[in-house]
């Protein structure tokens, strides 16, 4: 039996799945038409995009060689911890103190930087979020935390 390429087996079939599951979800959505596109028209077209190039993906991975990917719990918790920091500290420390601590607990999943560089790569998500979601989309999350009176 030949070698398979089981990052892009894997990638691929989460990614079908995750489209799948879109789709699953946005299912009670008005569609709509072409024209007059409902609220359930952009996730539905987009999850069946995600799910034919996952099902691509994962054809080519059945292709080629590869190796088997290596688990690396470490780097899976930290960014699992850093999402639900974000969740928990937006509404009550603001958007700049929490987009810049995510980014810095999710930048210790890599072994390879360093602190300088995690400061860095914080200070540019940091910038970057509060650019696209409170000045472009103008979104009503505060900046800086809440007084507490």
């Amino acid at each position: 039996m030949p070698a398979r390429d089981h990052e892009n087996i894997i990638g691929g079939l989460l990614m079908a799945g995750i489209g799948l599951a879109t789709v699953w979800l946005a299912q009670d959505y008005r569609a709509g038409t072409l024209v007059r596109m409902g609220p359930g028209y952009f996730p539905v077209m987009l999850g069946w995009l995600l799910s034919g190039i996952g099902v691509m993906i994962f054809l080519s991975g059945l292709r080629r060689s590869g190796k088997m990917p290596s688990v690396n719990l470490r780097s899976f918790v930290l960014i699992l911890v850093s999402v639900v920091i974000f969740a928990a500290t937006v509404e009550r420390l603001g958007l700049l103190i929490a987009s810049f601590v995510t980014a810095l607990v999710a930048s210790c999943a890599e072994y390879e930087s360093t602190l300088l560089g995690r400061l860095l790569l914080a200070t540019c998500i940091t910038g970057i979020t509060v650019v696209i979601f409170s000045l472009g989309l103008g979104m009503s999350i505060p900046l800086l935390p809440r007084a507490i009176w």
